[in-house]
């Protein structure tokens, strides 16, 4: 449930008792089913029918389909954030997301010429990553900070 929004919004069932009002978190996202569904698993189980229950079109005017990649990301990551101040600071997987959403996202606005958005990212992503993504930190540090020793680097890289 934490690693992706996988549930279809219209096949989905519940108790009505269990929805509640949305806490105001919620409301500040740019996706209400997904954090809705991780609220709703705290309160049980979740059951699977392996029916076709309805159709879901995907067309270039949806709320979520209509936005490019770049937008998807940030607000995956914004949900990321939400449910690890709110839900479960804990988890190897909303931590393993948060981290790998801030290293696309670094990449992605370095790629854009957002120098100034991707330090950011990269700021973010080095305060939570772990000595075994070390190389990944420096390769993106020297990428973000220092883009023409990069460039001379990657060119010579293969020639040791």
């Amino acid at each position: 449930m934490l690693s992706q929004n996988m549930i279809p919004t219209c096949s989905v069932m519940f108790r009505r008792r269990l929805l509640g009002k949305p806490p105001e978190w919620i409301l500040q996202l740019a996706m209400g089913d997904w954090p809705q569904w991780v609220l709703l698993a705290q309160s049980g189980d979740f059951g699977f029918i392996n029916d076709t229950l309805g159709v879901y079109r995907i067309h270039s005017r949806g709320l979520w389909s209509s936005k490019d990649e770049l937008t998807k990301a940030q607000d995956n990551l914004a949900a990321y954030l939400a449910f690890e101040k709110y839900i479960d600071g804990h988890s190897p997987i909303v931590r393993q997301n948060i981290l790998d959403y801030e290293h696309y996202l670094t990449r992605r606005h370095l790629s854009l010429g957002n120098s100034q958005v991707a330090r950011d990212h990269l700021g973010e992503y080095w305060k939570r990553a772990s000595l075994r993504n070390a190389r990944q930190v420096i390769g993106l540090v020297a990428q973000v900070c220092f883009p023409s020793a990069y460039l001379v680097y990657k060119r010579v890289r293969h020639t040791w």
